[in-house]
C-alpha cells in the first residue's frame, strides 16, 4: 500500500512537472533519454562488448578444447578401467583429477578477467553517458532529464526525447 501511494505521488508530481513544462518552458524543462538505445548506438556500448568477446574468443576456444580433452580422457579411463591394475588406475585417476583442477582454475581466472573487463567497459560507458547527458542538458537548458524507462508515459507533442542528442554527443566525445 505504501509503495502504491509513493507511485501515485510520483505520477502526480511528474504530471505536474510535465504540465509546468508545457505552460512555461523558460522555468522548467524536462527531457527524456533512452539509455538502452544510446548503449546500442554508440561505440562505447554494445560495440565495445562485441570487440571484447572477439578478443577473448581464442582463449575461450582453448578452454573449450581443454574441456573436450578432459572429457575424452575420462571416457578412455572408464573404458580401460577394468583392464588396468589398481596402481595404474589410481595413477591415471590422480592425473585426471589434477588436470580437472587445473582446468577449473584456468576457467575461473578467465571468467573473472572477462567480468572485470566487462565492468570496465560498463563504467566507461556510464561515465561517458553521464557526461553527454549533462552536456545536452546544459546546452538545451533542461531542468530535469529522466530515463525513459522510468517514465510510464510522455505525450509525443512535448518533444522531450533527447536520446539522439546524447548519442551524437557520445560519438563526438570519442572522435
Amino acid at each position: 500500500m505504501k509503495k502504491l501511494a509513493i507511485a501515485f505521488l510520483s505520477s502526480v508530481t511528474l504530471c505536474g512537472m510535465a504540465q509546468a513544462t508545457k505552460t512555461d518552458t523558460n522555468e522548467f524543462k524536462i527531457g527524456l533519454v533512452n539509455p538502452v538505445e544510446v548503449y546500442q548506438s554508440v561505440p562505447q556500448g554494445e560495440e565495445s562488448i562485441k570487440a571484447l568477446q572477439t578478443k577473448l574468443q581464442p582463449k575461450a576456444g582453448e578452454l573449450q578444447k581443454q574441456q573436450e580433452d578432459l572429457m575424452q580422457k575420462m571416457q578412455t579411463l572408464q573404458t580401460n578401467a577394468p583392464t588396468l591394475t589398481k596402481l595404474d588406475l589410481d595413477k591415471q585417476q590422480k592425473a585426471l583429477t589434477e588436470d580437472q583442477d587445473k582446468f577449473k582454475q584456468q576457467a575461473l581466472a578467465f571468467r573473472q578477467s572477462q567480468m572485470q573487463q566487462e565492468q570496465q567497459i560498463a563504467q566507461a560507458f556510464q561515465t561517458g553517458f553521464n557526461t553527454a547527458v549533462e552536456t545536452v542538458a546544459k546546452s538545451g537548458k533542461y531542468s530535469l532529464i529522466l530515463s525513459s524507462q522510468a517514465v510510464a508515459y510522455a505525450s509525443p507533442d512535448l518533444k522531450v526525447d533527447i536520446t539522439d542528442q546524447v548519442v551524437v554527443q557520445m560519438k563526438q566525445a570519442i572522435e
